[in-house]
């Protein structure tokens, strides 16, 4: 909880990285499986994340068939 009240951490994001990206890092990040630098957005680990999330939805937002 500490984290999310450093305002020096904060980032802003569209709804895409706030909903999909961030959400997957923190859970990531709280099961010890990645670093503090890693919540980044643009950190390796979000970027591909983001590329592989936006790959699974349309331009709509909606998911498509891989």
């Amino acid at each position: 909880m500490d984290l999310f009240w450093d305002a020096t951490k904060w980032q802003p994001a569209c709804d895409f990285h706030h909903n999909v990206v961030k959400q997957q890092l923190e859970h990531l990040f709280d099961r010890g499986a990645i670093a503090e630098a890693d919540l980044w957005l643009n950190s390796a680990r979000a970027i591909a994340i983001s590329r592989r999330e936006r790959s699974a939805t349309g331009a709509d937002g909606w998911p498509t068939d891989r």
